[in-house]
């Protein structure tokens, strides 16, 4: 068995998908404006949940309108199912942590079936005339505009005496890496990794994940 104080945390968008659906969704229904506002972001000029929050205020289609364009066009990772089952078998807690909205990402876990994630932390949605409001989770927070809420809750974690598996591809985890102990990326945060010099793995697909994960912690476990 895997140590009890080991916990895999996991993004979602372009982690347990192979698409991000916020950016998916942004494209089909937003205004062009909403990259300028993602660019704020990327600089550092504004944290997640100003960024997040405005963007999604320049969509104003249903809810049921972007549920079934999500469900229509995101799909998962490869072998996440198989990622998630073998957590199960190891005793080894399988975290969310999303800068995520919470309405697709129900959407999607409830088309896959899927109940594997013992906590799940995501954005806060609320549909008005005026778009989509956006908030990160209140347990999430951090003082300070530009604070990190994923960073927020990894070291939240390691407070409690857990060790961080970290899973992520995007700018929004490039500060929780930092603080994890150990490190899966691919795409944006596989090249900040590297020019950080920051220790991490690369993976295409969770049978990645779950050989790397499996030899980084010492344990003799078979993988297929």
């Amino acid at each position: 068995m895997l140590r009890d104080n080991w916990v895999v945390v996991c993004d979602f968008d372009g982690t347990v998908t192979t698409e991000d659906a916020s950016e998916a969704i942004l494209a089909e229904f937003a205004d062009p404006v909403w990259r300028d506002i993602d660019e704020e972001y990327a600089r550092g000029e504004i944290g997640l949940e100003e960024c997040i929050d405005r963007q999604f205020a320049l969509v104003k289609a249903p809810r049921a309108v972007l549920r079934a364009f999500v469900e229509e066009r995101i799909v998962l990772r490869p072998h996440f199912r198989e990622f998630a089952a073998w957590c199960r078998a190891q005793g080894l807690e399988l975290i969310l942590l999303s800068g995520g909205l919470d309405f697709y990402i129900e959407a999607i876990l409830e088309r896959e079936g899927i109940a594997d994630f013992r906590r799940v932390f995501c954005v806060a949605t609320e549909f008005g005339p005026d778009g989509i409001r956006c908030r990160l989770p209140v347990d999430g927070r951090t003082s300070g505009g530009n604070a990190d809420y994923k960073r927020a809750i990894v070291e939240r974690l390691r407070a409690e005496g857990r060790r961080i598996a970290y899973l992520g591809d995007g700018l929004t985890d490039r500060q929780a890496v930092a603080v994890a102990d150990l490190v899966f990326a691919r795409r944006k945060l596989l090249e900040d990794c590297r020019a950080a010099g920051l220790a991490c793995i690369s993976f295409e697909d969770f049978r990645d994940v779950q050989r790397g994960l499996a030899a980084a912690v010492g344990e003799s476990i078979p993988c297929p």
